[in-house]
């Protein structure tokens, strides 16, 4: 029988952000639901109900509840038992055929660039899917090439189905990891000086992380923030010409 993998999704930032991204969490499945266990004692121990990027501003429990989400992302990296999958892209540089489709055409197709790159990394497998709620994106309706390519490299799409990023910690690390891909991406002006303390902060924890990979050996993407990845495990891209498919 094949393998058995999960893939869990979530994406950070607006039209009128610098960047948007997408990030995929994907690894066996016995290892993911691992991980989903130890995120959830986290939460429970600092009593926090969810971590959102947008919300990870100056609270010290969510703080530290992101420094340790962090810190199992990186052991699961460093065992190789854990892939993230970051693609960027800046949405003021993209063409008038972008701008014109809809927010879910816009996103279904870097998503499901984010999932095939996944699933090429792992190989043949039964793979479910699990992205974050998000409406009108139409997860079933595959575009036949994409579906066939995954076939042709041996993986089974078992099931694709949203998960609700307040019942999934995983889809929280999605997040969370999305948002840091942002922020060290971003090469502008600091924010306002209202909000300097959470950009402050962020910052922080994407020190915390880069510090992660280092210590475990891992050596950090050089720059900015996780872009290019450089880890084997991590794999973060700016993409300049975005896929069309929807």
């Amino acid at each position: 029988m094949k393998p058995a993998y999960l893939i869990y999704s979530d994406d950070s930032g607006g039209e009128a952000d610098a960047f948007r991204a997408v990030c995929t969490l994907s690894g066996p499945a016995k290892v993911l639901l691992a991980l989903e266990r130890e995120l959830r004692r986290v939460l429970a121990l600092e009593r926090v109900d969810e971590l959102k990027w947008s919300a990870l501003r100056t609270r010290a429990a969510r703080l530290r509840t992101a420094r340790a989400f962090l810190e199992l992302a990186g052991v699961g990296l460093a065992a190789g038992a854990l892939r993230v999958d970051l693609v960027l892209w800046s949405p003021g540089d993209q063409g008038l055929a972008y701008r014109q489709r809809s927010d879910a055409g816009r996103l279904r197709p870097l998503y499901f660039e984010a999932w095939t790159r996944a699933r090429a990394a792992w190989g043949p497998g039964r793979w479910n899917v699990h992205p974050d709620q998000r409406t009108g994106m139409r997860w079933q309706q595959w575009p036949s090439g994409l579906m066939a390519r995954w076939k042709k490299g041996g993986a089974t799409v078992r099931r694709v189905s949203e998960a609700s990023s307040g019942r999934s910690a995983c889809v929280q690390l999605a997040d969370l990891l999305a948002g840091l891909a942002r922020l060290g991406a971003e090469t502008g002006p600091m924010a306002a000086a209202a909000g300097q303390r959470a950009r402050h902060n962020r910052a922080a924890l994407l020190t915390h992380f880069l510090d992660c990979l280092r210590r475990r050996g891992l050596g950090a993407p050089h720059g900015p923030g996780l872009l290019p990845g450089r880890p084997p495990q991590l794999h973060a891209r700016l993409l300049r010409r975005l896929p069309t498919q929807t």
